[in-house]
């Protein structure tokens, strides 16, 4: 069999639609190769992120000179990295890992050629979908990823605003594990969340899989809850100060109250202020379009819930691209006859809308406060109106 670095010079010599054959080729010598390397960062305990065409991206090595290249580089813009070594019998649960921790793609080798490649190209992907949340020993890898990319970039010193609003908003639609206290009342089971204390303050440790509750040492048997934000808000009203998730995890994210009610403002998409200008006089790379192609499901849901409310007289949607982000995100503007109830028209969209999200998050604002992001934009949705004129 060739070496991965014969089959990916071949590849960089082969037409684009004559690919497919190398492709297959590299995907089974990765398989196949008796001693792997992956990049790992130490201070989060898990594997480099890079982004690659706006995804979590790990890096493999067929062999250690292309990872010293690899790692050389890395230490010129400040990133620190180790290799970790994969033997063949571990190839599949490594990748599995790397799904867990919310990766989609990998990078194969560095130098002198490499290639870039969906996980799934390699091995197929868990599939959970049919499982019931208590279930499921993963629940939502791209708040994995969020979290590890922002506490990486934290310990490289390359950290900013946006990378904490990307962790933050993803939290808001993503469930988590609790550890849970089960007793009966009245003949029925119930569960009750304890708190620990930390630094003379009250702690819920949340999870987001269990890998990560592993690092926490919790007793054998322990029983489970699901806890979705509303239920975040809960635990802090019933006197919780702080909400640890990933506990004992090399990226530990503490959330209070006021992080909590970032993470609603960041999900509802109260842009107040933020406008292309702002923007670029702030160094950042931004771009704004309208969609290629709306998924019908999601089209059919924010209509659906615009339809219910008479107020929303048109709706812009658009797509917004912006640097240091790991994915795009729809942004909806709205035009309203009223100024009441706007967040709560947010929230109903931001929950009616996220199933059909795909690898984009979502966004609102009103027209009035974002009209440079609605560009020249034709409405996405316009108010019906009755008589003559329709």
């Amino acid at each position: 069999m060739p070496t991965v670095q014969e089959i990916l010079t071949q590849l960089h010599r082969t037409a684009p639609d004559a690919a497919d054959a190398q492709l297959d080729a590299l995907a089974d010598a990765i398989r196949e190769l008796d001693t792997m390397l992956v990049a790992f960062f130490p201070p989060t305990k898990h594997y480099l992120m890079v982004k690659e065409m706006g995804q979590p991206t790990a890096v493999i090595f067929s062999n250690r000179a292309s990872f010293e290249l690899f790692a050389e580089r890395c230490k010129e813009q400040g990133i620190y990295t180790a290799a970790i070594e994969n033997p063949k019998d571990q190839r599949q649960l490594l990748f599995t890992d790397l799904w867990r921790c919310g990766f989609t793609r990998v990078i194969v080798d560095f130098a002198p050629e490499f290639a870039n490649l969906h996980i799934g190209d390699l091995y197929p992907m868990p599939d959970l979908r049919s499982l019931p949340l208590a279930e499921r020993p993963v629940l939502h890898p791209p708040l994995t990823a969020k979290i590890l990319y922002l506490f990486q970039q934290i310990h490289s010193n390359k950290a900013d605003g946006h990378m904490e609003l990307d962790a933050l908003r993803e939290l808001y639609h993503a469930p988590l594990f609790a550890p849970a206290e089960v007793f009966q009342v009245e003949g029925r089971t119930a569960m009750h969340i304890p708190t620990t204390e930390r630094d003379g303050k009250k702690c819920v440790c949340l999870f987001t899989d269990h890998r990560e509750m592993a690092n926490a040492s919790l007793p054998a048997g322990t029983r489970l809850a699901i806890v979705r934000f509303a239920e975040m808000r809960e635990l802090m009203q019933q006197g919780a100060d702080l909400l640890l998730i990933n506990d004992g995890s090399g990226a530990e994210l503490a959330i209070d109250e006021k992080l909590l009610d970032i993470a609603e403002q960041a999900a509802m998409g109260e842009l107040e202020g933020i406008t292309i200008r702002t923007m670029q006089e702030r160094g950042e790379k931004l771009t704004v379009t309208d969609p290629e192609e709306v998924p019908d499901e999601l089209d059919s849901a924010l209509r659906a819930v615009l339809q219910n409310h008479p107020e929303v007289t048109a709706a812009y949607l658009r797509v917004v691209k912006q640097e240091n982000t790991l994915r795009p995100r729809w942004l909806l503007l709205t035009e309203r006859t009223e100024d009441r109830g706007e967040k709560a028209l947010f929230r109903e969209l931001a929950e009616s809308a996220q199933p059909y999200l795909g690898n984009h998050d979502i966004e609102f604002s009103s027209y009035e406060k974002a009209r440079e992001l609605a560009g020249n934009a034709k409405p996405f949705y316009k108010k019906k109106r009755f008589g003559l004129f329709r």
